[in-house]
This record gives structure tokens, sequence and C-alpha cells, in this order.
């Protein structure tokens, strides 16, 4: 024994020993351990003897730890005499604490101690050890050590058996567990009685201030309350308020006590927080009796005043939530009384609503929602005081600022959940203002109308050298940021309630906010965006609740000053060119004016449009200008675009779009050469010379251009019953050179000679996914304009044109075929080569250097340009049979042809890759190897369920959720798409377009099927769960590997077949630890297994025989019982079978793989009878037994 025990030291010591770097010799160590503790017949001796040990903590744990392993896994191994003498040696460690002083040592190793008895109590107690309880109150007698030890015991006795949301109360059995807390129950009293006996001792003590070991009976109140906690919603609440209430009068006074406040709050909060039936809630409104009001007052003044009581105030401000959660569950009864102290309470809540510090105006903000969401709450006029105390703070306070995270770092652990916080704690502000605002709209509007004047006086007031505009800390910058987050969030209130009641007075009110903010002027940026934001923000409701002329009057108005400052800010920009900082604000601002007015020309279109002649001279002006950046004249444009539907001929479009567009076609076909010849291309852009200005005037046209007629196409709205064959013919002569300038761009992709940086993603995009913080305007923002050349590195101009107008690009030409679709279906390949050329260059030029195309530029693709083929039009039966030489109908059939093989041997390509570079770097190198790694996977991972989605749009024809530029994979995220996708069924009907294609190309029907069913050995759990349903439905309803039959005809050959059975099984391999999706693929597989002709079960049946670890008796049973000639064995016996024999295969996660039975056994059952406790009044309370309602005493 002592060779091995000295073996296994050393083994520990190798494993715990951090300066050794050969991972071998430490595995070597942790298998040594591991194979002890199950072949060890010695390991209790071990155990115990190194739990004695004093020359090491660390030492002493381990033996702990080899005990409580024995317990677990061993138990129901020993005989009675065995398990009597590990408790009592056990419980001899507790008792003798002066000979084993380790256990007085660090914490840990007192929780060690206690967690190997909660073992014991799992399996022994209450039957095999009924005197516990006793035992353990009379060790407690022995000492204030003993009597922490028993506490720990106690508290883990609670989070063991009566907390039901413990993950460890559920490897109990269930007889068990209720075992347990049925005599728990018979000992509530006695436990209580325990706690609060030696609160009582050790609060006297305390305040007598006379004992030799005061620190000792500080840890020793510290230790009981922290354990209490864990029994205080538990205690049933007679037992609470017995002794006059002395449990809650103790935790109250110790709330002064510096060494104690923190625990004695927590209890307090527990104690608050008790649910059940209102008549158990009521004792507790003695929380709003003088007594435990004015302790919570001046603890809260004392918290406030003292620095070092700081950390109080966290705990005071959720104990006034939790009572507040409570007078909001009880003020809805019908016996409630109102609290006669009400009124303290509340000025309490609303002290810390207005505190400077954040984390306790959040929770007040949550309190004061609880309440004022309540209808009888509501109507109190203590309540309705306040709402107007709170309108008048949130404009005279710093409640509404913004605030930062250089402010509150020591708050938060990261950065990241700073900003979490925040967005949480603006989104319940904003909460708070909507409900108290439904409750005195008038008197909202008032405090914000006059907090707007003199916000707005004193900006105009400002000398014009004033810097405070650039300034996010100074006070006016802060008021203007408040101001506009107030009116944001009362636009909701103001508009609900003009619907249900008259607020005329209010009306007037809102011209003038309107009227001055119009009138309002400043150079500085910052002031002026806050005030369009403003007239952005006020203009809706203001509009909304005017007649018809003051409204054409408002709009014309805003328009003008829209304009006119768009004019004033160009010349303010050019002045600032050798500011970088300022000229950046300005150009912001200008981007910010300019969608203004794009929103104010479509949403009061039909009233702008009589001055159509005056704007589009204005606008034209201002497009026209040298000036203007490309980004400035594209969202003009779509202004002029918007108003120009509001024809009700298509002559004034036809005009636009002669200005516009003609000049855009000649140019590309001037440009000929320059978009089909790459190394003219890569001239023309100055991709081979940064320093190229013809390359920046050219980049500069391009992207205009692209975004002009994306903005075209977004905005115009055709007129039905009129010919727009003039319109169409001219955006489908542009098509042709768009085709050109993708492919060229693809081309880039396969040109060594290029920078790679320029067909990078941009910095922002990367920190995205990597979840960096970054600035709303980094680096990145760049506006394609000659006054931004001196500010900016040329690259980065050059990466966020190629990155913009790629994309752009992509969602333009999918627009295309969305807008143009009838014109598409109408034209006839068979008589029109002009068309086949066409469709041929289309293809390619999407699928140029598609293998080096980076996965988030295929994304593109797939979302804009395929997915926007596949369901620009629904194809019916007889649609397709009139229209089978149709340009669109042909052009999807070859998009899905090339797309959908190039796309699988890419997606199978990466995955071998991925996890298999063993490319050494230097140490310099790791961290942007490890990024650039968890962006591919990233975009990898999107790619694919991009695909997933195309695929299920074919099939369905159902339009995908609206896109997003980028997207990052949030757990919590996964975690809610996963539930959804398992939720959903697959599609109940398979479109007509899908079965047509299906029929005709054995190509797609190859690889759609391949498709489907490579997709469920795919990485992400999320691809395969969305495969599953379809894979299923498409199984059961359409004979996808059956005969050939009415619906498909068979293209699967021996190969494709056992592929497919194949990933069905490695997909349950990979995702098998995930047990919906594990059911689902063990339905899936054995559904092909049953419906696939007998050559393919033979074949599948090899596969199956390589199973490791196959069971060849149960194979041999199901294969017997398959025979449908000689066996008449029911289903259910079949697949019971055929999951056996899969059952290697299955997968599991780590803690599956290397898991041990925990041995708990049933016990014999309990009688006991329900314990009956004291009430207030002195008759007997608790649970009624059923029974004793039949008595006829009763």
């Amino acid at each position: 024994m002592e060779s091995e025990m000295n073996e296994l030291i050393q083994a520990w010591k190798t494993c715990m020993d951090g300066t050794i770097r050969d991972q071998n010799i430490r595995q070597n160590a942790f298998n040594y351990i591991e194979n002890f503790k199950q072949k060890s017949s010695n390991i209790l001796d071990i155990g115990f003897y190194l739990a004695y040990q004093k020359e090491s903590f660390e030492l002493s744990h381990f033996g702990l730890q080899l005990i409580t392993h024995t317990i677990k896994f061993k138990w129901n191994d020993f005989n009675d005499q065995m398990k009597s003498e590990i408790k009592n040696r056990l419980m001899s460690i507790i008792i003798n604490l002066d000979d084993n002083q380790n256990i007085k040592g660090p914490s840990y190793l007192k929780n060690s101690m206690c967690l190997v008895i909660i073992e014991l109590i799992k399996r022994e107690w209450p039957q095999n050890w009924p005197n516990l309880m006793n035992e353990l109150f009379e060790i407690s007698n022995k000492s204030i050590e003993h009597k922490k030890l028993i506490f720990i015991i106690l508290k883990y006795i609670s989070e063991e058996f009566i907390d039901a949301d413990s993950t460890q109360t559920l490897s109990i059995p269930t007889q068990r567990r209720k075992d347990i807390n049925q005599y728990l129950n018979q000992y509530m009293e006695s436990i209580f009685y325990f706690y609060l006996d030696n609160l009582e001792y050790c609060f006297d003590v305390i305040n007598k201030n006379d004992s030799p070991n005061l620190n000792d009976i500080f840890d020793l109140t510290n230790t009981c309350l922290d354990s209490l906690c864990n029994y205080i919603t538990w205690i049933n609440i007679n037992l609470i308020l017995s002794r006059n209430y002395s449990i809650i009068n103790i935790t109250l006074s110790l709330l002064s006590n510096q060494k104690l406040c923190i625990n004695s709050a927590k209890c307090l909060i527990s104690l608050s927080s008790r649910k059940g039936t209102a008549d158990e809630r009521k004792p507790l409104l003695g929380m709003f009796s003088d007594a435990v009001l004015s302790q919570l007052m001046n603890c809260i003044k004392i918290s406030i005043e003292n620095s070092s009581y700081s950390e109080l105030l966290k705990y005071l401000v959720q104990i006034l939530v939790a009572m507040g959660t409570q007078l909001n569950f009880l003020w809805s009864s019908s016996d409630f009384e109102k609290p006669a102290n009400l009124a303290v309470y509340l000025n309490a809540a609303y002290e810390f609503l207005i505190n400077e510090n954040k984390l306790y105006s959040s929770e007040s903000i949550q309190l004061w929602n609880i309440l004022l969401q309540n209808e009888f709450i509501q109507a109190d006029k203590d309540v309705q005081r306040y709402v107007i105390l709170i309108s008048q703070a949130l404009t005279n306070t710093y409640i509404l600022f913004k605030f930062s995270y250089s402010t509150m770092f020591e708050s938060f652990d990261t950065e990241d959940e700073f900003n979490k916080f925040l967005q949480k704690y603006r989104t319940e502000l904003s909460r708070l203002i909507r409900n108290a605002a439904n409750l005195n709209l008038e008197t909202y509007f008032m405090n914000s109308y006059e907090w707007t004047v003199k916000v707005i006086s004193q900006t105009s007031s400002l000398n014009p050298s004033d810097e405070s505009g650039f300034d996010p800390n100074s006070l006016l910058y802060m008021c203007w940021d408040a101001l506009i987050f107030l009116w944001t969030s009362l636009n909701h209130s103001i508009s609900k309630k003009y619907k249900q009641t008259d607020f005329s007075s209010i009306q007037p009110k809102q011209i003038e906010l309107l009227q001055m903010a119009l009138q309002f002027k400043s150079l500085n940026p910052n002031y002026m965006s806050f005030d369009y934001s403003f007239i952005s923000s006020i203009l809706n409701i203001t509009c909304e609740n005017s007649d018809l002329q003051t409204k054409e009057l408002i709009v014309k108005t805003v328009f003008e000053k829209l304009y006119n400052d768009i004019i004033l800010f160009k010349l303010e920009t050019v002045k600032y060119l050798s500011n970088s900082a300022k000229t950046k604000s300005y150009l912001n601002l200008r981007r910010q004016l300019t969608a203004i007015l794009l929103t104010v020309c479509k949403k009061y279109s039909k009233i702008l449009f009589n001055s159509f002649e005056f704007i589009y001279k204005s606008l034209l002006e201002i497009i026209n200008s040298t000036d203007t950046t490309q980004m400035e004249k594209g969202i003009l444009v779509q202004a002029l675009v918007h108003l120009s539907n509001e024809s009700e001929s298509n002559q004034l479009q036809l005009s636009l779009v002669n200005h516009f567009l003609i000049p855009i076609k000649d140019y590309f076909l001037s440009r000929k050469l320059e978009l089909t010849n790459i190394d003219a291309f890569i001239q023309f852009l100055g991709l081979n010379d940064t320093n190229s200005q013809t390359g920046l005037e050219n980049r500069k046209l391009i992207f205009y251009f692209v975004n002009c007629l994306y903005g075209f196409l977004k905005c115009i709205e055709f007129k039905k019953m009129q010919n727009n064959s003039d319109i169409t013919s001219i955006f489908i002569n542009i098509f042709e050179s768009l085709i050109y300038l993708l492919k060229s761009f693809n081309q880039l992709h396969s040109i060594q000679s290029i920078n790679k940086e320029y067909l990078d993603m941009t910095e922002s995009c990367k920190n995205l996914i990597l979840g960096m913080h970054q600035e709303k305007h980094g680096k990145n923002h760049i506006s394609f304009s000659p006054t931004t050349d001196s500010t900016i590195d040329q690259s980065d101009k050059i990466l966020m044109f190629m990155y913009n107008t790629y994309d752009t690009l992509n969602q333009l030409i999918g627009m295309y075929m969305t807008k143009f679709k009838q014109e598409l279906l109408l034209v006839n390949l068979n008589n029109n080569q002009v068309y086949v050329d066409f469709m041929y260059k289309f293809g390619d030029a999407l699928f140029t250097s598609f293998n080096q195309l980076p996965n988030f530029r295929i994304r593109y693709l797939i979302r804009y340009v395929l997915k926007s083929c596949l369901t620009s039009i629904h194809f019916d039966k007889d649609l397709i049979a009139s229209n089978r030489n149709s340009f669109i109908l042909k052009l999807n059939e070859l998009l899905m042809e090339y797309f959908l093989p190039a796309i699988l041997s890419k997606i199978n390509e990466a995955n071998k890759l991925f996890g298999n570079n063993k490319n050494q770097e230097n140490f310099e190198n790791l961290n942007k190897q490890l990024q650039d790694q968890i962006i591919e996977e990233n975009q990898f991972t999107l790619m694919c369920r991009d695909l997933i989605d195309l695929i299920r749009c074919f099939f369905s024809f159902s339009q995908s959720v609206e896109t997003k530029t980028e997207e990052t994979l949030d757990e919590e995220q996964n975690e809610m798409l996963m539930e959804n996708a398992l939720a959903k069924e697959g599609p109940s009907q398979i479109n007509e377009l899908a079965i047509y294609l299906l029929q005709t190309n054995k190509i797609i029907y190859q690889s759609v099927i391949l498709c489907l069913f490579d997709g469920l050995n795919w990485p992400d759990s999320y691809c395969c769960a969305r495969l599953l349903r379809l894979a299923q439905t498409l199984i059961d309803k359409y004979p996808i590997v059956d005969q050939p039959s009415e619906q498909f005809v068979l293209y699967l050959n021996d190969q494709i077949s056992e592929r497919i059975f194949t990933y069905c099984l490695t997909g349950l391999q990979l995702h098998g630890e995930h047990q919906e999706i594990a059911s689902l693929l063990i339905t899936l597989v054995y559904s092909i297994y049953e419906k696939s002709p007998s050559s393919y079960r033979q074949m599948y049946n090899k596969v199956l025989n390589q199973i490791p670890n196959l069971n060849t008796k149960v194979f041999s049973e199901f294969l017997s019982k398959f025979d449908k000639v000689t066996s008449n064995t029911g289903e259910k016996v079949k697949k019971d079978l055929f999951k056996k024999i899969i059952q290697p295969v299955i997968g599991k996660n780590i803690g599956q793989l290397h898991k041990y039975d925990i041995q708990i056994r049933v016990l014999e059952p309990l009688n006991l009878n329900s314990k009956k406790f004291l009430t207030t009044d002195g008759t007997n309370g608790g649970e009624t037994n059923i029974c004793s309602l039949f008595d006829p005493n009763n």
C-alpha cells in the first residue's frame, strides 16, 4: 500500500506541476490516477490517510476527493458494515477537528469535507441514518468551528434537495429526493430554530461587545446568514414570524454592521422575494411597517454618506425591488390594504432612480416599470404624484444621459458586458418613459417641451467659436443626446394617446417646437445632427395630427430647411479640409441630411410632388456639384425617383431614366474594353498604383453608377396597364455591362499580382465577428469624395470600394431578376440567340474564379443572386408547360446545375482542411492567425446556412427572412435558432419548379440529394437540424430513394446511395450528443433503409457491417425480422433492433464518453405525517390534509 500511495502522490504532483510542458507526461500521470480510482482496493485507506496530512492542504483536498469518488461510484458494492465504518470515520474527522487542523484551514477544504457528507446523505439519510440532524446539532455545540462546518453542511443540503432548479438534484432518483424532502419538512422547525438560536446568541454577543473572540463571532454570523439565505424561502412563513419577528429584527439590525451587512441584506432579499399564494405573501407587507422602513432608510442614508458601505447600496435597492414585486402581486387582491408608509417607500425608490450610479438607477427603473404597469397601483394618488416627479427628474438630472465604459469599468469585467448593460438600461428607461407618460401625457409633454426650449435656446446663444459640440462629455452635448432619446420614447405614447383622446392643447406646442428646431442655426455639425434627429422624430407626430393645409406647410418648410442646410454644410466642409476630424463630422452630417430628406420625400411624396419641377432643379444642382459625394448623389437620386412614382403616367420616370441612366449606359459601353479585359480593368481602377488619380476618379464613377442604379431599381414603381418597355430596355442594356463588371471583380481573386488585402473584409466587419468593440465611425467609414483624399489611406479606400461595390453589385443583379421577371419570362430562347449568349455570359460571370472566391463573397452570390432568381416567379404546372424555353426558367436550371456541384466540392474540401493546419508560426503572428481562423470558420458556417436556406427556397418557394449585412454566431442566438429549426416541420408541398428541375436534370437531382444528406455531416448542428426536417419530408412524401415513379425519375446510382446512407450515420456520430437531432436522424436513416429497393438494402447492410463493436447477434435478428416474406414482426420491434445496431456510432460529448454511473439506491419508503406549524393567532397552520375536508367535525 505504501508504494502504491507514493506512486499516486507522485502522479498527483506531476498533474499539479505547472512547470511540466510535456503533455504526454501529464497525460500519463492523469491516466494513472484515473486507473487507480477504478481498480485500487486501497483507495479508501489512502484517501483517509491523505485527508489527515498536515504538510499540504492540496494533498489533503486530494484525499477527500478520493473518498468522494469512492462513495459516488462504488457505494453499492460495499456491505452494511463497510458503509457504517466509512460513515463513522468521516464523522470522526468532523468531530475531532483539533486532530485534523487542515479542516480549519482554507474554505475549499471545509467545502470538500462537507460535500463528502452530502454524498453520504444522498445514499443513507433518513432511512439508514435517522439521527443525522440530531448528530449535527450536537456536534455544533463543541465549538465555533464546528458550528460553521454544520452551517456549511446545511447550506449544501438546501442546494441539493430544496432548490428545485439545482442541476445536481436531477441526478438523484425521484423517490430518494422525495424521501429526503419529506424528512426535511419534518425537521423544518428544528432547522429554523437552530439558525435562530445561533443568530440570537451571536447578536447578543455582538451587542455586548465584550467577547475576546469577537472576530470568530463575526465569521460565525456571516456563515450562519449565508447558509440561512438558502432556507428562508422554504421555511414556513409562520415560523419566520415567530418570537415576535425575531429573525427579521436581527437581520435588519445587522444591516448597520459593516462586517455583517451584506449577508444580512441577502437574507432580507430572499425573504422579500418569497413566492406563494396571496395569503402566504400578505405577512410580507410587514416590510412596509414603520420600524422596517425607518431602518432601511437609515441604512440607505449611512451607505450614501459612508463610502465603506457603498457595496451595501446595491443590495438595499434589490430589497426595495423585491418589496415592490410583492406589492404588485398583492395590490390587486380584494382585501388588500394600502401600506400606510407607501409614500416613504416610493420616495426611496425615487431617490435610487435619480442616483448618479447607473447600477442602482437601473434596478429602480425596473421597479418603477413593475409598479406603473399595474392598473390598481396606477390609480393611487401617491404613485401619481411620483409620476410627475419622475417627469421632472427626466429633464433635470443625469438619468437620461449616456455613460461610458471609462466611468464604470470597475463594475464590469469586459467592455462587451458593459455594452449589454447599457443597451438593457436604455431599453428599460425608454419603457419607463412610455409607462409614465401614458398616465400623465400632458405633464410629460409640457416638461419635455420646456426642457427642449431651454436646450435649444442655450445652444443658440453659444459663441460661434464654442467647441463644446465636439466634446461628448460636455453638459450641453449630453443634454442634446438625452433630449433625442426622450422624444423618441415619448413619440409612441403621444401617437397612441391621440387615437384615444383629444389633446388639441398639445398640437400648437408641437408645431412651436418644430418651428424652433427649423429656425435653429449652428455651424457645429454635432449640434445640427441632434437638431435634425429631433426634427425627424417630431415631424411624424406633428403631421399625423394636423389638417391637410398645415401638414403641407410643415412638410415643405422641412424640405426647404434640409435643402438649404445641405448647401450650407457643403461650403463648411471645404473650409475644414485640413482638419480631418471636423471634415468627417461634416461629411457624416451631410449624409444624415440627405438620408432624412430621402425619408421626407418617400413618406410625404404626395405633398411634395406638386413642387416636383422646383425640387428636381434644386436637387439636380446638388447632384451635379463636384463637392457632392457619390453616396449623397445616390441618395438624392432615390428621393427624385420616389417623387416621380406619384405621377399618373410613366413619362416622368422615363425622363429621370434618360437623364441619369442613359449616361451610365453610354459610359459602360465606352469602357467595354476595361470591363472585359482583366489587365485593363486593374489599371482602370488603379489597383496596381494606389496613387493614381485616374484610378481614384474611375472608382468614384463606378461606385456612383452602381449605387445610382441600385437606388433606381429599389425605389421605382412601374405603372401597371402602361407600356414600360422604353424604361426596361435601358435597364436591360445596362445589365450586360454589370455582368462584365461582376466577372472582372471575381476574376481579381485569381490574379496573383493583386494585393489580396483589397479583396478582404473590412476591419469593422471583422471586429463585429470577433466581438470586439468599435467606434460608430471607424477607419473604414469612408465617403468617396475629393474632400477626404488627404485624410484616409488610399489602400483603405480601395478596400472599402471593393467591399461595398461588390456587395451592392450582387444585390443589384438580384434585384434585376425580381423587377424584370415578367419581361424575362416572355423571352423565348428558341428564337433569340442574343439572350442565349447573354445567359451563358451571366453564368460565366457568376462562376469565374469560383474556387478562389472567399466565403463571404459566395454568401453574396447565394443570398442576392441565386435566391432572387429562384423566387422571382412562382411557377405552377401550367406556367412551366407554356414557358419551358423561357429565359428565366432556363437560367434557373443553368445556375443550379453549375452552382450546386461547385459549392458542394468547396464545402467538402473546406471540411477536410479545418483543424488540420499544423503550420507553426512565431508568437507575434499567433493572435492574428487565431483571429483569421475564427473569421474564416464563422463565414464558412454562415455560408453553409445560406446554402441550406437556398435549398429550402428551391423546394418550398419561401422568401427567407430579411438578410443582414453581417452576422455573428452568438451562443444564445444559436440555441434559439436550433429550437426553431427543430420545431418546424418540413414543407407541406414541394414547389413545381423544383419537381420539374429534379425530373428533367440529372445533375441537379443528384446535387440536391447530395446536398441534403451531405449537410447532415457538416459541423454546424443548426444546418443539420434544418436539413433533417426537409429530408424526412421528401423521404415520406416523395420517393426520392424508391423505384421510379410519376414524381421523379430515379437518378441515383449505387455510389450516391451508399454515400447518402453513410452520411446519415456519420451525421449521427457528429451530432448524436444532441438528443432531438439524434432521434430525428435515427428515424431518417431507418426510413431510407426501409423504403429503398432490396438491392440498395444489401449495400446498406455492408455499411452497417463496418460499424465498430457491432452486435452481430442483434444484426442477424434484425435482418431475419426485416424479411417481409418470412416475418410479420411489428415496425416498433424492427426499429428498436435497428437502434441497437447503430448505437455504437451515435456521438457523445466528452462528459458522456467518460461518464461513470453514480450509485444511489432507492431505500424503503417513509410513512411520515405532515408537520403542522403554529400560526401567529395560535391555530394550526401549514398544509391542509385532503381527508380533513371530509371530516364531519369540520
